[in-house]
């Protein structure tokens, strides 16, 4: 959930859609990624910036100014620390994926057991 997505961001033509961050994978790889470009070791800034981000803390809270300044100094757009104030929550991947699957099982079974799956859903509610 996000106070203001990438819609804007992919309009103005400062990002594509796939630069902007969907899951909070998202955001440990292109932190991870940055700190590998720039010879930097591993500190546990990746996994910070994305827990912090993924919980809403830098929406309610703001980010620390030497995070921002970290972040763009690995090379991120100038948008990523303004993109990450804006989120309030992020899925795990994992969770998304395991969402999708329940919802294609429960179709397969609506479209080919359709009057079972009826009966089912009208008796489980």
């Amino acid at each position: 959930m996000c106070e203001s997505n990438g819609e804007k961001l992919v309009i103005e033509g400062r990002a594509t859609i796939h630069d902007i961050p969907a899951y909070r994978e998202d955001i440990w790889n292109d932190v991870s990624t940055a700190l590998a470009v720039n010879c930097i070791r591993y500190n546990g800034l990746a996994v910070e910036v994305m827990e912090r981000a993924r919980k809403g803390q830098y929406w309610g809270r703001g980010m620390p100014t030497e995070v921002e300044t970290m972040l763009l100094s690995l090379g991120l757009p100038d948008w990523y620390p303004e993109y990450l104030k804006n989120v309030k929550y992020l899925f795990p991947k994992g969770h998304c994926i395991s969402l999708l699957l329940c919802d294609i099982i429960l179709e397969w079974y609506r479209i080919h057991y359709p009057k079972v799956f009826h009966e089912i859903m009208a008796t489980n509610t």
